[in-house]
């Protein structure tokens, strides 16, 4: 089972599930009854130190029954120079973390959770540059997809190696445009077709556009159809992340100014909905989405504005859409302060500062990253409540990505 974080780099966040095992009571005739395996739940968060910022480690924490993360890690390990963003390769036992450069170590998790000594180190120099330690992972195949600047198609081998598979570049198959570049990519529920951001240069500012394409059956990605431009006048610049609803009907694009919103057809290509502008004060501009993603129910859209304490919840309509009536969640060492939009924000003691977050696939938790407070916040969203059930400091450490591992 796949989990993805659509993010700038936010980048895509992953979950891997085993099922369970079972163990039956012995004898033909005994009543008793079946004994379930307890699965062992454990968190990686990347963390980076505040005095450098390129000391880098993974601490690994136990998830506790209500979601919250243990307060003491259960273990560390020593992580590429300024390493970032961790990734899990579903029903791999492997979990993968890069740098905001070229490196990307593999490291093979232990049935106690504990990482071993990185199994595949691809470090820059001596490695394809262009595998950028952005990771997606195909639900049903064991394909990667590097996804920021383009997207490049690899076959996973068991031992974490990625191997180039052909065709390998998206930009490659499309129409040339001066520095296009990706920006996000997301997968639909079967692995089957994904849709991808564009960036490109403009002026007097950047633009994008999306891309709908085919995965083939060795997994490499090919456009449908040249990129979708925006439609009936919406703008679409600085584009930054995009997801996809949890029934795989609608694509929702973030960008500067808002989110736009695209019908899934059947035949997998887009139709252009709606643009749903921020409905902030003129006072507070920047508040650019800069994470996006849905509601497990897909009642509801959040996004993350760059100022990283404020998350916009807008419900989502029954075609899709976006309705009118955001709420401003903000978030204050902790509490999250629910408001309407355009009302004062009383009482608020002081913002953090959210770098990134994960939201679990079953819906139950999400876990905001705070770099002002330098700790991990877990909350209960189940029917959207956010209750917070615990943080942890990282002391003197930024916590910047997070991935949960069921075992």
């Amino acid at each position: 089972m796949l989990g993805v974080r659509c993010s700038k780099r936010l980048y895509c966040f992953l979950v891997a599930l085993n099922f369970p095992a079972f163990a039956f009571g012995a004898g033909t005739h005994s009543h008793k009854p079946l004994a379930v395996a307890q699965r062992k739940e454990y968190a990686y968060v990347a963390v980076v130190s505040q005095a450098d910022k390129f000391t880098a480690f993974i601490y690994q924490y136990p998830v506790l029954p209500n979601g919250s993360l243990g307060s003491v890690p259960l273990s560390e390990a020593v992580a590429p120079k300024g390493g970032k963003y961790v990734f899990v390769a579903p029903g791999s036992g492997l979990l993968f973390i890069g740098n905001g450069g070229y490196d990307l170590w593999a490291y093979r998790i232990g049935s106690d959770g504990h990482l071993s000594n990185p199994t595949i180190k691809y470090e820059g120099g001596t490695w394809d540059h262009r595998l950028y330690p952005n990771l997606l992972f195909a639900p049903t195949e064991n394909v990667a997809y590097s996804t920021i600047g383009d997207v490049y198609s690899y076959r996973l081998s068991p031992d974490g190696s990625l191997k180039p598979i052909q065709p390998f570049s998206l930009i490659a198959q499309l129409p040339p445009r001066p520095e296009q570049s990706i920006k996000d990519m997301v997968l639909d529920s079967t692995g089957r077709y994904s849709y991808a951001m564009t960036f490109v240069p403009g002026n007097p500012v950047p633009g994008g556009a999306l891309v709908q394409s085919r995965v083939l059956p060795n997994g490499a990605i090919k456009p449908l159809n040249p990129p979708m431009s925006p439609q009936t006048g919406a703008t679409f610049e600085y584009p930054h992340a995009l997801c996809i609803a949890p029934n795989g009907q609608t694509v929702y694009a973030a960008h500067e100014y808002g989110i736009s919103v695209y019908h899934v057809k059947p035949d997998h290509t887009l139709q252009y909905l709606q643009q749903q502008h921020n409905e902030v004060e003129a006072s507070e501009a920047g508040q650019n989405n800069s994470l996006v993603t849905t509601s497990h129910s897909g009642k509801y859209l959040y996004s993350l504005a760059y100022t990283g304490y404020q998350i916009f919840r807008t419900p989502i309509l029954a075609d899709g859409r976006l309705g009118s009536s955001s709420s401003l969640l903000l978030h204050d060492n902790g509490t999250i302060v629910v408001s309407k939009l355009n009302q004062p924000k009383e009482g608020m003691q002081h913002m953090g500062e959210i770098d990134n977050w994960y939201f679990t696939p079953d819906g139950r938790s999400a876990y905001l990253l705070d770099n002002y407070d330098h700790k991990v916040f877990s909350y209960d969203v189940r029917d959207n409540a956010w209750g917070l059930t615990g943080q942890v400091l990282t002391q003197n450490y930024y916590p910047l990505s997070i991935a949960i591992v069921r075992l």
